[in-house]
């Protein structure tokens, strides 16, 4: 066996067995197995199944937010609802099972829903931030509720928006995000 390059491949590893055995299936010995590595290489990096689950949602909320801030940049400064049209342009970029890091949340709430925290912590901090973008607070509800939704029924597989219907629904969100736009 050989070690471990980066504690990416481990995590890439775990995302990998989560997404084609199952959440319940998730054990150290698969990710080390998955990896081409020793449980104890494993174990080094992560000493419980629910340390690597909670690296998985940290890693999966760390790339939504890089996705988020890339989008940002597009956005001119100073318009009210620009942080608001980033985060849902940002959506774009991870439509369906194309962010495997989801899987991470799944395996949160079925192995341990203390690990949800993590997300609670994350998901407080975007929503000042959504919060103070200068949209009236009942459309922000509504977008923000709206794109909680698409991503649930994405991660669950419970009948996601797809193709020409999901752009459309995300362009509709964008114009309620626009000073101006029509409801």
């Amino acid at each position: 066996m050989r070690k471990p390059e980066k504690l990416e491949e481990l995590l890439n590893a775990a995302h990998n067995v989560v997404m084609r055995d199952g959440v319940t299936r998730l054990t150290l010995e698969l990710v080390a197995r998955e990896a081409g590595v020793s449980k104890g290489a494993v174990l080094y990096y992560f000493p419980t199944k629910n340390a690597l689950i909670g690296e998985m949602i940290k890693t999966h909320l760390e790339r939504s937010r890089q996705l988020w801030m890339d989008c940002l940049v597009e956005e001119p400064e100073g318009v009210p609802g620009r942080i608001t049209r980033a985060w849902i342009k940002s959506a774009r970029e991870c439509e369906g099972t194309k962010v495997p890091e989801g899987a991470g949340m799944l395996a949160a709430i079925a192995n341990d829903p203390a690990l949800l925290s993590i997300i609670h912590e994350r998901i407080a901090v975007w929503k000042a931030e959504l919060e103070g973008d200068g949209l009236p607070p009942e459309r922000l509800q509504v977008i923000r509720y709206a794109m909680d939704g698409i991503k649930f029924c994405e991660l669950m597989g419970i009948e996601p928006p797809i193709g020409s219907d999901r752009d459309q629904l995300i362009d509709y969100l964008l114009r309620l995000a626009t000073p101006g736009g029509s409801l």
